[in-house]
């Protein structure tokens, strides 16, 4: 890991960090990618989150977010987005102690979102979704989810 703090920017290299979680549906979470961060901009490059079921890459830029100016969430809901969500292997039920809007879907998808925009108006550049085993259950469930979540 290196981390190099400066006056006007934050960068941190993960070659490779694990941690247990106990409120997780899982044991241990793994973390790699790199993080910038200046005045006006938070940029992830290749920022994996790996358990044991599951794999996700986030790419891309944030625009409005200075982690040295704190409230991060009012900079969250007033910053401009682009950013590429990758995973070969995701199972959402792995994350769903996390928030009450997570679906518990068991089976495992794959997907690839590009999204640019702010919080209220999320333009999906592309939206790709694969299933590997379909349900009925898992069908309903993710419908459901998704007009919620739009």
């Amino acid at each position: 890991m290196f981390l190099e703090l400066s006056e006007d920017q934050r960068f941190l290299d993960i070659e490779y960090f694990s941690a247990g979680m106990d409120q997780l549906e899982f044991q241990e979470i793994a973390f790699s990618g790199q993080v910038y961060n200046d005045s006006r901009l938070l940029e992830l490059n290749a920022f994996n989150l790996t358990t044991p079921l599951s794999e996700l890459t986030v790419s891309g830029q944030i625009n409005g977010i200075n982690l040295d100016q704190g409230r991060l969430v009012e900079q969250l809901y007033s910053a401009q987005y682009d950013l590429d969500i990758n995973s070969g292997n995701f199972v959402f039920a792995e994350f769903s102690n996390l928030h009450g809007d997570i679906p518990d879907i068991q089976e495992s998808l794959d997907f690839s979102i590009a999204a640019a925009g702010n919080i209220d108006s999320l333009q999906l550049d592309h939206f790709d979704v694969g299933i590997r085993e379909v349900t009925s259950a898992l069908v309903v469930s993710l419908i459901s989810w998704m007009s919620l979540s739009i």
